[in-house]
């Protein structure tokens, strides 16, 4: 079974596929906001613009190559930094890569760790960025920096939602960068399952 959620951001499927009485949950994490993977190709354009003037200088009658070397190395530093901004993010958000199973008996979770359905206090909902905050400080460009942070910080809010157990005095996330409507809809069907209604 596979279910699609629609977020702003493009469709974000949960497959569940049951075996031997366990349902394996499988969750794509939502994307993040187009400003924050933008961010990084700006990012890219500084070596990219160090790589052309150096080699305008080093060729100097070369033509156009230092346009061109220029936009090789933004391609290739823009992918590199965007997949570093990505991995990064990612680690904020708590994002899962395995997938986790539940039954009556229990929870296993992505990293294979057997919770008994006796040891399962809760199944909540929560945020990885709730806590953060920016401080403003000083006025003009310092405070407009902070301010695009702030703004930054909402929208990663939005795709940082996670599902976590509490168990024998811990917490345990289970999935991670969700929207609130996934997070909701995977909160539900695991402790459906833990009960056995569904």
């Amino acid at each position: 079974m596979t279910v699609t959620h629609e977020t702003p951001m493009g469709p974000v499927p949960t497959h569940a596929v049951e075996e031997n009485g366990w349902i394996t949950l499988t969750i794509k994490p939502a994307r993040l906001p187009f400003r924050v993977a933008i961010s990084s190709w700006l990012l890219a354009i500084i070596p990219g613009v160090l790589v052309g003037i150096y080699t305008a200088i080093r060729a100097p009658n070369s033509g156009g190559l230092f346009l061109v070397t220029g936009i090789l190395a933004w391609l290739v530093s823009g992918w590199i930094v965007n997949r570093l901004y990505a991995a990064y993010h990612n680690a904020r958000r708590r994002v899962q890569a395995r997938p986790f199973q539940v039954s009556t008996m229990g929870i296993r979770t992505p990293a294979g760790d057997l919770i008994p359905v006796g040891q399962v206090y809760a199944v909540k909902l929560g945020n990885a960025q709730s806590g953060r905050s920016i401080a403003f400080v000083g006025a003009g460009i310092t405070a407009g920096v902070a301010l695009m942070g702030a703004a930054t910080l909402d929208r990663l809010a939005t795709v940082s939602y996670t599902v976590e157990v509490e168990h024998g005095g811990h917490e345990t996330v289970l999935a991670g960068g969700l929207t609130e409507a996934q997070a909701r809809d995977v909160c539900a069907e695991v402790t459906q399952h833990l009960a056995g209604n569904a």
